[in-house]
């Protein structure tokens, strides 16, 4: 595969939906606190989670994991004199769950999981009290937001017979 191609193709995407991507964090109303932490599972070399956070001046951490080591690598050196981000080569499944974040952010990983339900179940435990988990999957008509005025992602686990 041509990482050149993948990678133009992923900035075009995200470009694409930064603005309902706002306004999706824009409704959580996590904003609204300080301090907050930041988890971005699937960052790849950092172009979305700099498009996506890095604007936000009360986001003190992000912290973002890939299994692309190339893309780690830019991620790394992009932002080397830049406390507020960090840059890890991890699976997901690899994650400490005694880590808590405010805001997870999920996009496009889940169709790749070989067990989701185990690792939705684990990003739970690792938001903080007032943290929201950001899941984006392919069909961009559907995102949901943790937690939910509308209990949609309880409805999701539900059609998946699983609990939280």
């Amino acid at each position: 595969m041509d990482n050149n191609w993948n990678l133009k193709k992923l900035k075009k995407q995200a470009i694409r939906n930064q603005d309902f991507d706002n306004y999706v964090l824009n409704q959580s109303r996590i904003l609204d606190c300080d301090n907050l932490k930041v988890l971005d599972v699937g960052c790849s070399n950092e172009f979305k989670t700099k498009l996506m956070f890095d604007k936000y001046k009360n986001i003190k951490y992000i912290l973002g994991i890939d299994i692309d080591e190339q893309a780690i690598n830019e991620a790394k050196e992009n932002f080397k004199n830049n406390d507020k981000y960090k840059f890890e080569l991890k699976k997901i499944e690899d994650l400490d769950e005694n880590n808590k974040y405010d805001i997870i952010y999920l996009s496009y990983i889940l169709q790749h999981l070989k067990n989701p339900t185990k690792v939705l179940k684990t990003l739970k435990n690792m938001l903080s009290d007032r943290g929201v988990l950001i899941i984006k999957v392919p069909d961009d008509n559907f995102k949901l937001c943790y937690p939910n005025p509308n209990n949609l992602l309880h409805k999701i686990f539900f059609l998946y017979k699983m609990k939280l």
